[in-house]
C-alpha cells in the first residue's frame, strides 16, 4: 500500500516534528519524531511495507509492535483527510 498527501493538505517540518494541516477542513495533527519519519517516507512514495521494515531495522523493535504503530497512525492519518490510499 502507498499513500500521498492530497491537495488541500499543507505541512509545516521542524527537526523533530511535523504540523499537517487539512486546509479544507482546518483539521491538523502534530507528529512527534518517529511519525515525521514515517511521515518523510510517504511523501517519497515509499509502501508501507518499507516504512514498517525500516523504522523496524532503525529502532530494533519487533515488526509486529511497529506495524501496528504505523497503521493506527495511517488510520488517523486517513479519518482527517491528511493523506489519501493509492
Amino acid at each position: 500500500m502507498r499513500y500521498i498527501i492530497p491537495e488541500p493538505v499543507q505541512y509545516v517540518k521542524d527537526e523533530s516534528e511535523v504540523v499537517i494541516i487539512n486546509m479544507d477542513n482546518g483539521l491538523f495533527y502534530t507528529l512527534d519524531k518517529v511519525g515525521t519519519e514515517i511521515w518523510d517516507f510517504i511523501l517519497v512514495g515509499k509502501t508501507i511495507e518499507v516504512i514498517i521494515e525500516s523504522i523496524s531495522k532503525e529502532y530494533k523493535v519487533n515488526k509486529g509492535v511497529v506495524e501496528s504503530d504505523v497503521f493506527d497512525l495511517i488510520k488517523k492519518l486517513l479519518k482527517y483527510g491528511l493523506v489519501k490510499e493509492i
